[in-house]
């Protein structure tokens, strides 16, 4: 892993997460913190076992596209294409779920009414109230 990404002058965030250990640099930061955070940027260190395979029979135009489909688990192809691809993409669409390994949780075909899916999410109870709404229309609160 680079810690020295930018010349001469040291990622100490980078480095940090590498080490595990708290370092007080005397400033507050914002962050997102969860259960299993220092296990994933040791994921994200290992390097890839993963190889990109070119499917020329399901291809168009495979030797004058100046485009690539990949299918793949996101943080392994990420890892293949950090280095050779490094400055030169413009845009990579990541279709989710992200580095989960699994299918979304819930359905996602958009079939169901809306009374339907607000109640699937939790937004509305089996009787149709709302939980996050205000129903006044008086503008009383």
């Amino acid at each position: 892993m680079k810690f020295l990404p930018k010349g001469d002058k040291i990622d100490f965030e980078r480095l940090k997460q590498t080490l595990g250990e708290t370092v007080d640099s005397g400033k507050e930061r914002f962050g997102m913190n969860w259960a299993g955070k220092s296990d994933c940027f040791k994921t994200i260190q290992q390097p890839s076992i993963a190889t990109l395979v070119p499917a020329r029979d399901e291809s168009v135009d495979f030797d004058t596209t100046e485009n690539l489909f990949i299918e793949g688990d996101n943080l392994e192809v990420l890892k293949l294409l950090q280095k050779s691809y490094l400055g030169k993409v413009k845009m990579i669409y990541i279709d989710p779920p992200y580095n989960t390994g699994n299918d979304f949780i819930y359905p996602d075909n958009y079939s169901e009414n809306l009374d339907t899916y607000l109640e699937y999410t939790g937004q509305i109870d089996g009787e149709g109230r709302k939980f996050s709404t205000n129903v006044d229309t008086d503008g009383r609160f």
